[in-house]
C-alpha cells in the first residue's frame, strides 16, 4: 500500500512540475503584453498631455507628464517635455530640475538631437556659457543633422565673449615686500581670439542651411562691432535674399548704411521695414517716450496711435511736427534725427537683446539708455568673475561673486551698468555709494549729437513784415560771407544749396523755397568796390518775399557750399500779430540801396530794395531805410499828412544782437 501511495505522489509532483514549467515557459509572453499595454497607455497619455499643454498652467502640464512617467518611467519625449518646463519658469531651482530631466532623457535616448541641443540651451540659461560653447561643438561633431543649430549657437557664444573683451580691463595690483604696484591689463587679444571663431562657425551654420536667420545678424553684428557696417550690409542682404520683407534684415541694412553716411539709401530700409511691421511692433519702433519732454510725451499720448497703413511714412500731424523740429538739415530730402532714432532703435535690439531670455533689446536698461543718449565717446568694462556660473554645482554660499560693470562716457556725463549674477542681466548701476545711473538716466535730457555741428556757421539776416490786407508780408534777407564758400577770386564758380523753411507754431510747413544755384562771385568795379551795393565785396545778398496770416512762425534759413561743405544757417520763431486800427508801422527794412522803379512810386511793387542784413553802414556810406505807415486818416481829396523824426547813433553793446 505504500508502495502505491508514493507511486502516486511521484505522479502527482511530475505534474505539478510539468504544470509550474509551462508556467514559466509562459510568463515572457505574459511580461511582453504587460509592457506593451503600458507602452500604449503612455504614448496615449503623452499625447493628451502635449494636446493641453500650454492652454493650462505649468504645474498641470507638469503633473500630466509625470503621468506618463508613472506608467512608463522610460519614456524619454515626457522627461524632455518635463525639463522644456522647467525651463520655462526659470529660476535657479527649476533650472537644476530641468537638468535632472533632460539628463534622463538623454540616457534613455542619446541619438536625440532636439535633446542635445536643449542640453546646450540649458547650459546657456545656467550661466555656463563656456561649457555651453563646448557642448554645441561637441554636438557639430556627433549630429551632422543638426550641425546648422549647433554651429550656430557656438559662433553666438563665441560673439558673446568677443563682446565682452573688446573693452574689457582690470587692474591687477601686485604687494610685496615694498608698496602694491598697479598693472592695467586689456583683454582685447582674446577678443580677437573668439571673434575669428564666431566668424567661422557663423559662416559655416549658413553654407549648411541658408535659411538660419538668426546666424546672419550675429554675424552682421560682429562686423558692425568690428568697425566694418558694410559687413552688417552686407550680411543682412543676404538674409533678405532668404526672407526678401524681414523687418529686421531691412532695419539692420538702414543701420549699416547710416554708420557708412549713406544718407539717400538709409530712408528707404527703414521705410520698408516699418512697412512689415504690425501696429503694435511700428508703435514700438515709432516710440519717442525715451527722447521726448514732458510736455511733448502728454501732447503725443492724447493723440491716436500710429497709423497701421502701409503707405511708408504716413504720419500724424504731431509726430510729424515732433520730428521736424529736431531736423539738422532742412536741405536734405529726410530728417537726420528720426533716422538716427531708428538707428538707435535697430542697434539696441541687435546689440543688446537677450536671446537666451526672449527679452528684446529695446527693453533693457543698456537699450534704453543707447536709444535715449545714442552711442558713447568711450566705454570701460571690468572682469566678471563667476566660478561655475551662477547657478552651478559650485555656487555655494562661500562663494563670492564679483559682479561685472560697464561705463559708457558722453560730453559731461556717464552712466554705469553692473551685471550681478553672470546671466547678462545688465542693469542700472544703483549700489550704495555711487551715482545712480537710473537717476542720471531719468534726469538727463535726450543726447544727440548734430553731425553738420563742425560744418554750421551763422549767417546775418533780417525779417520785416508788413500789412497785406488780411495777411502779412514778410521780406527776409540774408548774407553769405566770401570767406565761407569756395570762390577764392573772381572767376571761381561755386555751387550752393540754398533753402529758406517756413513752419506754423507747430511745425506744420507753411513754406518751403529750396534752389540749386551754380554761381560766379559778384564782378567789381576798376575801383574794387561792387557796382550796386558795398555788401557784394564781402557778402553775398539772398531776398524773399512771402505771404503769411497772422500767427507765430519759425523761420529757418540754410546755405550750403557743396563743394567745400559749409553751411550758413539762421533760424528764429517770430510772431505777426493782427494791428488794430490805430495808427501803427511796419518793421524797418534796412537797405543799401532804394531804387524807384516809376516816376511816382506808389506801392512796394514800385521800388527796388537791396537789403542790408548786415544792419551795419560805414561812416560814409548812405543809410536807406524802407518803412510803411497804416491807419494814417484822409482828408478829402484821399491825401494824407504825416512827420517821421529819427536819431542816428551808436548803439549800446547790449542794443546789438550778437
Amino acid at each position: 500500500m505504500s508502495c502505491q501511495r508514493d507511486v502516486k505522489k511521484r505522479r502527482r509532483c511530475r505534474r505539478l512540475i510539468i504544470c509550474f514549467s509551462s508556467f514559466l515557459c509562459m510568463s515572457p509572453c505574459f511580461t511582453t503584453s504587460i509592457e506593451a499595454v503600458n507602452q500604449n497607455d503612455a504614448v496615449s497619455l503623452y499625447e493628451a498631455a502635449l494636446v493641453q499643454a500650454g492652454s493650462v498652467s505649468v504645474e498641470e502640464s507638469l503633473e500630466a507628464f509625470r503621468d506618463v512617467l508613472a506608467v512608463d518611467r522610460k519614456h524619454a519625449p515626457s522627461h524632455f517635455e518635463i525639463a522644456k518646463l522647467y525651463m520655462s519658469l526659470d529660476t535657479p531651482m527649476d533650472r537644476q530640475s530641468a537638468r535632472k530631466a533632460l539628463d534622463e532623457a538623454i540616457r534613455l535616448d542619446q541619438e536625440n538631437g532636439d535633446y542635445q541641443l536643449m542640453l546646450g540651451e540649458l547650459l546657456g540659461k545656467q550661466g555656463l556659457w563656456l561649457n555651453a560653447e563646448r557642448h554645441y561643438e561637441k554636438v557639430c561633431e556627433t549630429h551632422p543633422e543638426r550641425f546648422s543649430e549647433a554651429a550656430d549657437m557656438v559662433g553666438f557664444f563665441a560673439m558673446q565673449a568677443f563682446l565682452k573683451y573688446i573693452d574689457m580691463e582690470h587692474i591687477d595690483i601686485i604687494s610685496g615686500l615694498g608698496p602694491p604696484t598697479y598693472h592695467l591689463f586689456r583683454w582685447e587679444e582674446f577678443g580677437v581670439r573668439d571673434r575669428e571663431k564666431a566668424l567661422a562657425f557663423l559662416t559655416k551654420s549658413i553654407e549648411s542651411d541658408p535659411r538660419n536667420r538668426a546666424a546672419y545678424f550675429d554675424l552682421g553684428l560682429i562686423h558692425y562691432e568690428s568697425k566694418n557696417p558694410k559687413g552688417l550690409v552686407t550680411a543682412s542682404k543676404l538674409c533678405l535674399d532668404q526672407y526678401p520683407e524681414d523687418k529686421d534684415a531691412l532695419l539692420y541694412c538702414g543701420l549699416g548704411h547710416l554708420e557708412l553716411g549713406d544718407e539717400e539709401i538709409v530712408q528707404g530700409y527703414f521705410a520698408r521695414a516699418l512697412e512689415q511691421m504690425s501696429a503694435q511692433e511700428r508703435a514700438l519702433m515709432e516710440s519717442v517716450d525715451l527722447i521726448a519732454s514732458k510736455n511733448e510725451q502728454s501732447a503725443l499720448y492724447s493723440i491716436a496711435t500710429t497709423d497701421t497703413t502701409r503707405n511708408g511714412w504716413t504720419d500724424n500731424p504731431e509726430r510729424v511736427g515732433f520730428w521736424r523740429k529736431r531736423d539738422p538739415l532742412y536741405l536734405t530730402g529726410f530728417n537726420e534725427r528720426r533716422m538716427e532714432h531708428y538707428g538707435r532703435v535697430a542697434y539696441a535690439n541687435l546689440r543688446y537683446g537677450q536671446r537666451l531670455k526672449g527679452i528684446p533689446g529695446w527693453q533693457t536698461d543698456r537699450g534704453k539708455a543707447h536709444i535715449k543718449f545714442g552711442r558713447y565717446l568711450n566705454k570701460t568694462a571690468t572682469r566678471l568673475e563667476l566660478p561655475g556660473g551662477a547657478d552651478g554645482a559650485s555656487s555655494a554660499i562661500s562663494r563670492v561673486v564679483q559682479g561685472g560693470n560697464e561705463e559708457w562716457f558722453y560730453e559731461g556725463f556717464s552712466i554705469s551698468f553692473y551685471n550681478s549674477d553672470g546671466l547678462d542681466s545688465w542693469r542700472f548701476d544703483t549700489r550704495p555709494g555711487r551715482v545712480s545711473a537710473r537717476y542720471t538716466f531719468n534726469h538727463k535730457p535726450t543726447h544727440y549729437m548734430d553731425p553738420f555741428r563742425l560744418s554750421k556757421y551763422r549767417i546775418p539776416y533780417q525779417v520785416a513784415s508788413f500789412k497785406d490786407g488780411d495777411t502779412y508780408r514778410v521780406e527776409l534777407a540774408y548774407a553769405l560771407p566770401r570767406y565761407n564758400v569756395s570762390a577764392s577770386d573772381a572767376d571761381s564758380g561755386f555751387v550752393l544749396e540754398n533753402g529758406v523753411f517756413v513752419f506754423g507754431e507747430d511745425w506744420d510747413e507753411v513754406y518751403r523755397k529750396r534752389s540749386e544755384l551754380n554761381l560766379r562771385w559778384p564782378e567789381l568795379t576798376p575801383s574794387g568796390y561792387p557796382a550796386a551795393d558795398s555788401l557784394r565785396n564781402s557778402h553775398l545778398v539772398f531776398q524773399l518775399a512771402f505771404a503769411v496770416p497772422a500767427g507765430t512762425y519759425h523761420l529757418v534759413g540754410e546755405v550750403r557750399d557743396k563743394k567745400k561743405g559749409s553751411i550758413g544757417t539762421f533760424q528764429e520763431e517770430r510772431g505777426f500779430a493782427p494791428a488794430d486800427s490805430s495808427l501803427s508801422m511796419s518793421d524797418l527794412l534796412l537797405a543799401t540801396e532804394i531804387e524807384t522803379g516809376s516816376p511816382f512810386p506808389v506801392r512796394r511793387s514800385h521800388l527796388n530794395v537791396v537789403a542790408n542784413p548786415l544792419r551795419t553802414y560805414h561812416r560814409s556810406e548812405p543809410a536807406f531805410i524802407y518803412l510803411e505807415v497804416y491807419n494814417l486818416e484822409r482828408d478829402e481829396y484821399g491825401r494824407t499828412e504825416y512827420e517821421i523824426s529819427y536819431r542816428i547813433g551808436r548803439p549800446g553793446e547790449d542794443e546789438i544782437d550778437p
